[in-house]
């Protein structure tokens, strides 16, 4: 049976927030792999009041059977009250790619 891939989603209050949870889930080996975007702006509506905020984005890489494990990491790690981490499908166009991350997951 074919193991499914997952993106985690995660909007962070800065770019060290999201690199420190990268860093965090890599040394677990929850994730294979994360890319921080650093700029990103986020408009939202908390408590009756729409809100903007200047925020990273804290995209993980794992596999499903990893990523429940991932997003309770996560959660309790981030900072924020209420931290959004949302999950993805994803399929992983190159055998290579997919035979790295496969290894990366296993590796002691």
């Amino acid at each position: 049976m074919a193991e499914t891939m997952l993106l985690l989603y995660v909007p962070c209050p800065s770019q060290n927030v999201a690199l420190g949870l990268a860093h965090e889930l890599l040394e677990k080996k929850l994730i294979f792999c994360a890319n921080v975007l650093p700029a990103a702006i986020s408009c939202y509506r908390w408590e009756g009041v729409v809100q903007q905020e200047s925020e990273a984005i804290l995209i993980a890489k794992t596999f499903e059977k990893y990523h429940k494990e991932a997003a309770e990491a996560l959660q309790l790690a981030h900072p924020n009250q209420t931290p959004a981490v949302l999950s993805l499908p994803m399929v992983a166009e190159s055998a290579d790619f997919f035979a790295w991350a496969l290894q990366e997951m296993r590796t002691p």
